[in-house]
């Protein structure tokens, strides 16, 4: 419905100096996705009874299940279709991003016991990651097979918990999440996109998988779980440190990650680096759960790993240049 309203509406991306694309596919079919996210969360609470566990977060979250993470969502979702249209300035996008996430995590922050420090550090960090979803969904195919991979690795990760009733909404969402991903496959896995998930789809999905990690990370009592989402980690800030070193404009357009120098240099096809990327995030995450023992120190190894591999790929495609700009 949204392909053919959008078709009818010309809501398609227009090519530019930035994009990988050189036709014109609909824009913005992401925001079918905080949409359905607040009627999946809706029906789901509805339907759940809980039983109060020995944990001050539960307690919060028995009184208001999911509706807090699905107003999250339709808010940033929003946000980002906003964007999308009108192109906010940063000022109107990261506060309403941050306000999101803290709706999202209230039940959380409420009962937050880490000190104030922790707090703002999770909200930057949490800030980062939705920009970072934003900035990689360049490609076709890229944030669909990651994120598939990515929740795949979350419903798991909470699975492990073994706590019933207290996480089977989070397995019910996680579910549905990837059955809209391969459902919007259908128009974006391709040689030629039909549709792009656009600001609405990227960020919306980008603060669902952050919201859903702090809860593994609170319920698991350890932080390495941010593991999962390394890949996307190690590019977005390795781009962003090496535009800062050569003096760029962050916040300027620009085709400087990876995956882009993969496509536009190496010549790969989109699909090859999305289901590259998506491959070496789910060997990494099988590594993780295989050495789970070892708490929060795979990280550092695997953090080491991956970013001397990222360096390797950026030298060899020639790419590795730290000589300041007049961008």
């Amino acid at each position: 419905m949204y392909y053919k309203w959008a078709h009818k509406k010309q809501i398609v991306d227009t090519p530019n100096e930035r994009s990988s694309h050189t036709h014109q596919p609909v824009r913005g079919m992401g925001f079918v996705f905080p949409i359905l996210f607040v009627l999946v969360s809706i029906y789901t609470w509805s339907g759940t009874e809980y039983i109060f566990a020995d944990s001050p977060f539960f307690p919060m979250y028995k009184a208001i299940g999911l509706l807090w993470i699905g107003a999250s969502v339709l808010l940033i979702g929003i946000t980002g279709y906003l964007d999308d249209r009108l192109d906010l300035r940063s000022y109107i996008r990261l506060p309403l991003y941050t306000l999101s996430a803290v709706i999202g995590l209230a039940p959380i922050l409420i009962n937050w016991s880490y000190g104030a420090l922790w707090m703002v550090i999770l909200l930057v960090v949490i800030i980062g990651v939705i920009n970072s979803y934003n900035f990689m969904d360049g490609i076709n195919g890229i944030t669909g097979f990651y994120s598939i991979v990515l929740l795949g690795s979350i419903y798991y990760l909470f699975d492990m918990t073994q706590l019933g009733l207290y996480i089977n909404d989070f397995l019910r969402i996680i579910v549905f999440c990837i059955a809209y991903l391969l459902a919007f496959g259908i128009f974006n896995f391709r040689k030629k996109a039909l549709a792009f998930l656009g600001d609405a789809g990227s960020v919306s999905l980008g603060l669902f998988v952050c919201i859903i990690l702090v809860w593994a990370g609170i319920l698991h009592q350890r932080f390495d779980v941010i593991v999962l989402l390394l890949v996307y980690g190690v590019d977005s800030v390795g781009t962003i440190v090496m535009r800062i070193i050569k003096r760029e404009n962050i916040f300027k357009a620009h085709r400087s990650h990876l995956y882009q120098d993969l496509v536009h240099i190496k010549g790969l096809s989109h699909l090859k680096v999305a289901l590259l990327y998506a491959l070496v995030q789910l060997i990494i995450n099988i590594q993780y759960f295989y050495y789970y023992a070892q708490k929060n120190i795979v990280l550092y190894i695997y953090l080491g790993g991956l970013i001397s591999i990222y360096l390797i790929c950026k030298k060899s495609l020639g790419t590795l240049q730290l000589t300041a700009t007049n961008s």
